[in-house]
């Protein structure tokens, strides 16, 4: 190739005049396409070329070619060629020049990200590196992920020296964004050599508590945070720390607020991470490494995860759903690990939470072990997850007519009659027919004749005839008391 260039630039020099010369040697440092005000901005340096445009006509088609819409680009055989025929500073200038008009504009291409970042290293002004890696380290999540695939080079730049001596500072910034780039698709070993980079040059950085805060919070917003840095949870609490001994940092977070409610900005970030929770054993990890911190400290972190502002069962579940979905899924493992986090809820005095372990508990007996008996003999709130599951709401020892009783709530459940509180069904006889009795009330406003032909009336009609000891007639009514029918 080296000999095929050669020969091209001797074609150059003698096909064409010297300012066409120069002009598209200057065209040769662009990296990727430019458009027409790109080459006339080149055009522009000392000496300056005159008539420019006219230039750069003379030289479309036989080097320089259409390349997308209303773009061009030098010929693959003359790139970078003016390295090899102008001096550095010439060079450094194109470069300048280039990466100038760049960040002049007021958006960049993620297809010229790449030119972007090359033009402002090859310039060696830290103002421009530091632009680059101020637009790449500000971008929102889903942008970074539509960004990474196009900065291959950064994602390669060896961690062990600065990716750019010239101004260590900048270097650190230009390291975070190399960090942030790699979340999306890089290896857990490539993004672990980066933070270990960034940690050793962020001092070089004014104001190191900003930049660290700032990076964790980054960090920890990105969904695979959790899937590359095995220890996430201690990049939270450092961070949740980090706030309390840096004022700046933690004004600077005070005004976080949410739809749901006032989380934490802790809490926050850590169910951005929630999806990296696996495995039942992970969640008892990091129940046990909670365990270790002020309850202060644990409010925080669980504070996505109260009452009316976030399911905490979507935290208790997830790793139970994901896990039981594998073959190898060791249910009586999953069920001691349940224990174990409801025992220490318990001891936090957290009761939402240990209800939840508990009846994930009994799930995992229930269905993944196929023993409802054990599953029952849990505490009460995971008896009736299962016995709801199963349609059995009845009691052990009660007489058939209380056990009819006790099964003619299911339909009162399925038909709507809950209670104020997530997953607790209103079973119980005189709840579930006053309910109907004021829906029906509802409707009917002071037509009682009328009252029967709602759907309320079927059940007060159960009920009548389990008053009367009509077995036969309830069981008609009610199709899981035809096995409760016996003498009157």
């Amino acid at each position: 190739m080296g000999a095929e260039r050669r020969a091209a630039r001797q074609r150059l020099i003698a096909a064409f005049p010297t300012d066409a010369q120069t002009l598209l040697l200057r065209a040769s440092l662009i990296r990727g396409g430019f458009d027409r005000g790109l080459a006339l901005e080149i055009a522009g340096l000392e000496p300056i070329l005159p008539l420019p445009g006219l230039l750069l006509d003379q030289l479309v088609g036989p080097w320089i070619e259409p390349y997308r819409t209303k773009r061009l680009r030098v010929s693959p055989l003359l790139e970078d060629a003016a390295e090899d025929v102008l001096t550095s500073a010439e060079c450094r200038a194109v470069h300048r020049r280039i990466a100038d008009a760049m960040f002049r504009a007021r958006s960049i291409s993620v297809l010229d990200a790449p030119a972007a970042m090359h033009h402002a290293l090859r310039s060696e002004e830290g103002g421009f590196v530091f632009a680059f890696a101020h637009s790449v380290i500000t971008c929102p999540v889903e942008v970074l992920d539509f960004l990474a695939p196009f900065l291959g080079e950064l994602m390669a730049f060896a961690t062990d020296t600065p990716i750019f001596p010239q101004d260590l500072a900048v270097s650190a910034m230009l390291r975070l964004a190399q960090l942030l780039v790699l979340l999306p698709y890089g290896t857990p070993g490539n993004a672990r050599a980066a933070w270990d980079a960034f940690e050793r040059e962020r001092f070089h950085v004014t104001g190191p508590e900003l930049i660290e805060g700032f990076t964790l919070s980054k960090l920890l917003l990105h969904p695979r945070t959790g899937e590359l840095f095995s220890d996430w949870l201690e990049i939270l609490l450092r961070f949740d720390r980090l706030l309390g001994i840096s004022p700046q940092l933690a004004t600077a977070n005070s005004n976080f607020k949410s739809v749901a409610g006032d989380p934490h900005v802790s809490g926050v970030l850590f169910g951005a991470q929630l999806g990296n929770v696996r495995t039942v054993a992970r969640f008892k990890e990091i129940l046990e490494r909670l365990d270790n911190e002020e309850p202060a400290t644990r409010d925080r972190v669980l504070s996505s995860f109260q009452p009316g502002r976030g399911d905490i069962s979507i935290l208790v579940n997830h790793g139970w759903l994901k896990e039981s979905r594998i073959d190898t899924f060791d249910w009586e493992a999953a069920a001691r690990d349940y224990a174990a986090c409801a025992d220490l809820a318990i001891n936090w005095g957290n009761a939402m939470l240990a209800t939840r372990c508990a009846i994930a508990q009994a799930i995992c007996l229930d269905e993944n072990g196929d023993d409802a008996e054990r599953g029952t003999c849990l505490p009460r709130a995971s008896r009736g997850q299962i016995r709801l599951r199963h349609r059995n709401f009845a009691r052990p020892g009660q007489d058939p007519l209380a056990q009819a009783r006790s099964c003619r709530g299911a339909p009162a459940a399925d038909s709507g009659c809950r209670s104020r509180r997530p997953g607790h069904y209103r079973t119980g006889l005189y709840r579930s027919r006053g309910w109907h009795k004021r829906r029906d009330a509802r409707r009917l406003g002071s037509r009682p004749a009328m009252v029967r032909t709602c759907s309320g009336g079927g059940f007060d009609a159960r009920q009548d005839a389990f008053g009367a000891r009509d077995g036969d007639r309830a069981a008609r009514r009610y199709r899981p008391c035809r096995l409760l029918r016996g003498p009157a």
